[in-house]
């Protein structure tokens, strides 16, 4: 809860009040979430027919062993799309799958021997893993690469080489896993394979950690899935709430979308100094502005990389106000790092560009102690606006 009586103690009560007046005005227009119908909050799972009788034969086989359960994601490897479905909001996370798909105790193994021998047998046994090994290492090796001779241990390529670009497949195996809708080809062939472990270490996790018998005992597996609801990403919800509700005030306030215009042209994601608003057919007496754009000699001063703003508000053709939209729902890394980089660049812009940074922000943070402190700061430095107070200064924008 914010503490204002710091601020408003002393004799001239009046006085210390007027000092709160911008935060007080600020936080009485904060906006908090709306779950507008546009933003819808679930997603529903894609329908899978193919997966109804694995669903159906899990749960009439409870309750389930080791050695049994094993021996079924041996033989029908999409019993894990169906377990993933049932425990996980939509798929297993990256960690799990490299539990699933490797030994990872032989991975994190101090023993260099150990971590050597498991990349060795791997290799062998997957032709994809093989596949991966051979492009991190050819670049590496400076006559032509044999991976015959890395199979047969070689000295010429040293244990911790090895085992250092196996790791480095390991990884690129889970991306290649991960970014699947369905059970990837290769996790399914390493399921599959006895000598993996793979269906030994899944089955193991689902029964013990996930305590697979006693859910199905508790639910129907299948009307379970069918009604089941993925939530979706919070981050860009709250994100696309802020822009959109922008996006509305823009154009309740006058202003047009250029984004049609600025394709017909095919300018890209990047804004020219002076856009020919009258050679595109426009009327340039009137307001407009454009969305994700990057503007020409903009760079972040960190790293020197093009800057994109969310929206950008032209003026006579040129990109004179330049804006980043968030929400903050809670206290978080996240504002620190946009604290700072919105520094940087406002600074940046002040220095001799004809351009103006502004920063739409709301959300509950904002009305916390820290959220009120921060604001204060900010302030003295940088154009702070909510959804509320962006719509009582539009005037500001049109110069």
């Amino acid at each position: 809860m914010i503490d204002l009586k710091y601020k408003l103690a002393g004799t001239d009560l009046c006085s210390d009040v007027d000092q709160n007046s911008e935060y007080l005005h600020f936080a009485s227009n904060v906006s908090f979430y709306d779950f507008a119908s546009g933003l819808p909050e679930f997603k529903k799972l894609k329908p899978r027919p193919d997966l109804e009788e694995i669903t159906r034969k899990l749960q009439e086989g409870i309750p389930w062993t080791f050695e049994s359960l094993s021996q079924l994601v041996k033989t029908r490897p999409n019993v894990f799309e169906v377990i993933a479905r049932i425990f996980q909001q939509e798929r297993f996370s990256d960690a799990q799958l490299t539990h699933f798909a490797f030994a990872v105790e032989k991975l994190n193994s101090k023993d260099e021997d150990v971590r050597y021998d498991y990349a060795i047998e791997e290799l062998k046994r997957d032709q994809h893993c093989q596949d991966l090994f051979a492009e991190q290492i050819r670049p590496l090796t400076i006559s032509l690469f044999d991976i015959g001779d890395v199979l047969n241990r070689s000295p010429n390529f040293s244990k911790e080489m090895v085992s250092a670009l196996f790791k480095v497949v390991v990884c690129t195996c889970i991306h290649e896993m991960s970014g699947k809708d369905t059970l990837s080809s290769h996790l399914s062939k390493r399921l599959s394979d006895p000598a993996t472990g793979s269906a030994d270490r899944f089955a193991k996790y689902t029964l013990e950690t996930l305590q697979l018998n006693q859910l199905l005992e508790s639910i129907d597996a299948g009307k379970f899935v069918e009604r089941k609801l993925i939530p979706t990403d919070t981050k860009g919800r709250h994100g696309n709430f802020e822009q959109d509700r922008v996006e509305q005030v823009f154009e309740e306030g006058g202003f047009d979308n250029l984004e049609e215009h600025v394709s017909k042209e095919q300018l890209g994601a990047t804004l020219p100094i002076t856009l020919d608003v009258r050679g595109m057919g426009l009327d340039p007496s009137k307001k407009y502005y454009c969305k994700q754009k990057y503007v020409v000699g903009i760079k972040k001063r960190k790293d020197g990389r093009p800057k994109k703003f969310d929206f950008v508000i032209l003026v006579d053709g040129k990109p004179r106000h330049l804006f980043e939209v968030n929400f903050y729902s809670t206290t978080g890394t996240k504002i620190g790092i946009n604290k700072d980089e919105y520094r940087l660049m406002n600074s940046l812009i002040k220095e001799g560009l004809n351009s103006k940074f502004h920063w739409i922000t709301d959300g509950n943070y904002w009305l916390t102690q820290g959220g009120m402190a921060d604001l204060d700061e900010l302030r003295k430095e940088l154009d702070i606006y909510n959804i509320n107070t962006l719509r009582e200064n539009l005037h500001r924008f049109v110069t």
